[in-house]
């Protein structure tokens, strides 16, 4: 008996026939047929998933006497006022007030239980939240625009 399997070579998860995308890492499955594998044999034939890059991203902070600095967004990064990537000082911010991390091609803000809340565009996040371009952060008394640069 023959059935179909794929295996993300990303991180190793089965994937369901007919998905675009591995929905455990989100890695982009290549547009290849699927593969017969005899599910009796010893061995089994894996198809590649190709990890999927985000698109360059950056903090700008909007205020206060950096204003303008840049912050380059990594797979995931926390910003806080001590224990974190991106330090402000701002001492209405939490010591890890939040966390932007890259999921499959976009990303995420996630507020770290901090004491003020953080605001996306001026609504207090409460999960895990997508942001977009050109969406307005606000943690304590600093406030960040989130850009995308295109390719």
């Amino acid at each position: 008996m023959l059935e179909k399997k794929i295996v993300c070579v990303h991180c190793g998860k089965e994937i369901q026939a007919g998905l675009a995308d591995c929905q455990a890492c989100g890695a982009l499955i290549e547009r290849m047929a699927s593969q017969d594998v005899d599910v009796f044999a010893a061995t089994q034939v894996e198809l590649k998933a190709t990890p999927v890059e985000p698109p360059p991203a950056f903090l700008i902070l909007r205020s206060g006497e950096r204003a303008g600095q840049q912050y380059r967004l990594a797979m995931k990064q926390i910003l806080g006022r001590d224990n974190a990537e991106i330090i402000i000082r701002d001492p209405r911010m939490s010591r890890s007030h939040a966390s932007v991390e890259v999921f499959g091609t976009e990303y995420l803000l996630r507020d770290l239980s901090s004491g003020n809340h953080t605001y996306l565009n001026n609504q207090i996040i409460q999960q895990p939240t997508i942001m977009k371009h050109g969406d307005k952060i606000r943690m304590g008394n600093t406030e960040f625009e989130f850009m995308i640069k295109e390719r």
